[in-house]
């Protein structure tokens, strides 16, 4: 399993940049499905490196447990509500979505077969880009907007 972290994503103006951690498999057969994990928080706390604390005692944690099943697993960071005010956390999650999709040959990863697990909010409001992260970027791309 290779994990690639901190991957900026999308530049913010007067805040951090914004990142992503990848765990991709170490042989992959074909494009893989991405798995995009958005961490809870309600918006207001909350970090892209775990699930949550049901699972920091996991040793390989549940990343790199789904790596190692032949996922390829995205975990957003956004603006925290401290940082931006709604929609501006959902705008920087599409932005992550369209940088996965623009790279999906490269990465070799399907951007039409997403899972999308979480806990807390965001992960009710997360699925707006459902069914695919390529849908969502389409979108995105032809409005000049998010969805």
């Amino acid at each position: 399993m290779r994990l690639l972290r901190g991957v900026p994503y999308a530049p913010r103006p007067r805040v951090r940049p914004l990142e992503l951690d990848l765990w991709l498999p170490d042989e992959p057969r074909g494009p893989l499905p991405v798995v995009v994990f958005v961490h809870g928080g309600g918006w207001r706390t909350g970090t892209r490196t775990e699930m949550g604390p049901a699972f920091r005692h996991w040793r390989p944690g549940p990343f790199s447990r789904l790596a190692r099943a032949g996922f390829v697993v995205a975990s957003l960071d956004y603006r925290l509500s401290g940082e931006a005010v709604h929609p501006a956390q959902l705008e920087d999650v599409i932005a992550g979505l369209v940088w996965l999709d623009e790279r999906a040959g490269e990465l070799g990863v399907d951007t039409t077969r997403t899972p999308w697990p979480g806990v807390s909010p965001p992960a009710p409001t997360s699925p707006p880009c459902s069914p695919s992260p390529a849908r969502c970027a389409a979108a995105s791309r032809g409005t000049g907007r998010p969805i």
